[in-house]
């Protein structure tokens, strides 16, 4: 392939429950992470993450990676963080460590996106309680520390759906970004505007931004891409006020870097091609600075 092909640790190549721990682990781990809020289970069958570590190059940035599981790369503008969230990230554990140095080690002016892909989400939607319990332990585990450095966005995957989040934090949408609408499509390509339960189509597109000088608080714009082609998952139509679009459609996500402060993100139909969902983000102005202070 000319394109890089990267992947990031799930339930399905990681989860189990008993094993002989660090002996055979190839993340290092003493055993399996079975928190006892958690729906973590025998997923992988006890393959504890084998297959994967064993049939898929990693890059090797430094020496704290631990490829597959949690590593860092820069492809273009965009340097990617890839976290496992089959492992502990809570404050003190050897994932979190390697979080907070690996956030601190980015040149945002070498890379000004800053992209963090991880499988199960922070911001889950309704009707999945499970699923939002372990999201919500995630968050209150690094969402800080994504914030404190600025990260721009998530995608994640987990939950059978496409949803994204307003720019939020702390459940709450970060106010003073405004919504621009009807901005020119990405090459010239038409939008529908889909839900759970209609097909209606709509010509606007949506921008995340800030006023005209950069002035608005950090947020982070969650997206939720796991509809590849397994049985879609159910979304409710009552959600959080963070949830501002969802589609029930199989589909795949694709990203168009515009320099340093522009980043297109359209969600495409499998089936059909057409693009269910664009938004423009743009970089915040707190972003910004990361770059003008070093």
């Amino acid at each position: 392939s000319r394109i890089p092909y990267m992947v990031a640790i799930g339930n399905h190549e990681y989860g189990y429950k008993q094993g002989p721990g660090a002996a055979i682990d190839p993340s290092g781990a003493a055993g399996p992470y079975q928190p006892t809020w958690g729906n973590y289970g025998s997923d992988s069958r006890g393959e504890c993450g084998i297959m994967t570590a064993r049939r898929f190059h990693m890059p090797k940035n430094m020496v704290a990676d631990n490829a597959p599981f949690w590593y860092g790369f820069n492809y273009g503008s965009v340097h990617f963080t890839v976290i496992s969230t089959e492992h502990a990230l809570d404050k003190g554990s050897r994932q979190y460590k390697w979080l907070e140095q690996e956030l601190a080690a980015v040149d945002r002016c070498f890379t000004p996106w800053l992209v963090v892909l991880l499988h199960r989400p922070m911001y889950v939607v309704y009707p999945h309680k499970s699923n939002r319990e372990v999201g919500q332990h995630i968050g209150d585990s690094i969402e800080h520390l994504l914030l404190q450095h600025r990260v721009d966005l998530t995608i994640a995957g987990h939950v059978h759906s496409y949803y994204r989040s307003c720019p939020v934090y702390e459940d709450n949408c970060i106010p003073d970004h405004d919504l621009y609408e009807n901005w020119p499509t990405l090459e010239g390509s038409s939008v529908a505007d889909v839900n759970s339960s209609s097909s209606n189509v709509s010509s606007s597109n949506r921008r995340y931004s800030c006023d005209t000088n950069g002035r608005c608080k950090h947020g982070i714009v969650h997206f939720v891409i796991g509809s590849a082609g397994h049985r879609l998952s159910a979304v409710e139509q009552g959600q959080e006020e963070w949830c501002v679009k969802k589609v029930r459609k199989w589909g795949y996500g694709r990203f168009s870097v515009r320099g340093s402060q522009s980043l297109i993100v359209q969600y495409v139909s499998s089936e059909s091609g057409e693009v269910l969902d664009s938004v423009e983000v743009r970089a915040t102005g707190a972003r910004n600075a990361v770059c003008n202070s070093t």
